[in-house]
Order: structure tokens, then C-alpha cells, then sequence
């Protein structure tokens, strides 16, 4: 009993730890006015959930503000979410991030469910050698370009 006890206090102290990195991307070189703008072309193109909310969209970009209790819901691929990710953020724990901070759709069900930081970082690597990517480089760096 002792050493499952120990067992689960091992465990849950690894969890602790892996949950020390900041819920938020780092190397953002948008202000805060700039991230209520992409946040709102986000919504508009139909890539982030139309009651996502500005606040928590900003601490998201920037560590701003009060830390949100929801994901944001992303609403169009992920190789379009790992495109917009490459571009916005120059994060060292990108993918590892983008799990804590985003979910997105299923193409089994079309629910929302949070993204796994293996599958995304693998999703963009396909993505470019399918040349999926320049398609999706193209639409992101516009987005982006529109709101500096």
C-alpha cells in the first residue's frame, strides 16, 4: 500500500512538473491591440469559434491578462492551426502548448477534442511534403500581414 501510494505521488508530481511551462505561446511579436485584430479575423474567416473570447485569445498570444479555463476551439484543419502556429510564434514548446491550449474537430464525429503535440507536429510535417502547405502558408501570412 505504502509503495502505491508513493507510485501515485511519483506520478501526479510528473504531471506537476510537465504543467510548470506557461499555458501560453511565447515569441509573439503581436501587441495587444494586434491580437484583438487577428483574434477577430480568426472568427471572421471561420478558423476560430465564433464565441471565442478576446481575453482569452490575448493571454493565449502573450501570457496577458487572466489565465481562461477554456481551450480555445479551432474550426478548420490542423494543418491550416500547425501553419497559423509556424507563423505567429517563434515558441521552443509549440506543439506541447498548442495541446494545452487548443481543441480541434474530429473527422470521425466533427466534435472538438484537444490536439495530441505528436500529431500536430506530424500533421505539419506532412502537410509539407504533400504540398498542402504552400496553400495554407499563403492564406495564414495574409491574415497576419493584414493585422502588423
Amino acid at each position: 500500500a505504502v509503495q502505491a501510494e508513493s507510485q501515485a505521488i511519483d506520478a501526479h508530481a510528473e504531471v506537476n512538473a510537465e504543467e510548470t511551462i506557461p499555458h501560453y505561446f511565447e515569441g509573439v511579436e503581436f501587441d495587444k491591440e494586434q491580437l484583438s485584430t487577428l483574434c477577430a479575423k480568426l472568427i471572421d474567416k471561420r478558423w476560430l469559434d465564433k464565441n471565442t473570447n478576446v481575453d482569452d485569445f490575448i493571454y493565449f498570444f502573450s501570457g496577458q491578462g487572466k489565465e481562461p479555463t477554456k481551450r480555445l476551439k479551432w474550426m478548420d484543419s490542423t494543418v491550416c492551426l500547425a501553419t497559423f502556429l509556424i507563423l505567429s510564434t517563434r515558441d521552443r514548446s509549440l506543439w506541447k502548448k498548442a495541446s494545452y491550449i487548443f481543441l480541434a474537430p474530429s473527422r470521425k464525429d466533427g466534435k472538438h477534442y484537444p490536439i495530441n503535440a505528436t500529431n500536430i507536429r506530424n500533421v505539419y510535417s506532412s502537410a509539407k511534403i504533400a504540398d498542402i502547405y504552400p496553400e495554407n502558408q499563403a492564406k495564414v501570412k495574409a491574415i497576419l500581414s493584414s493585422v502588423k
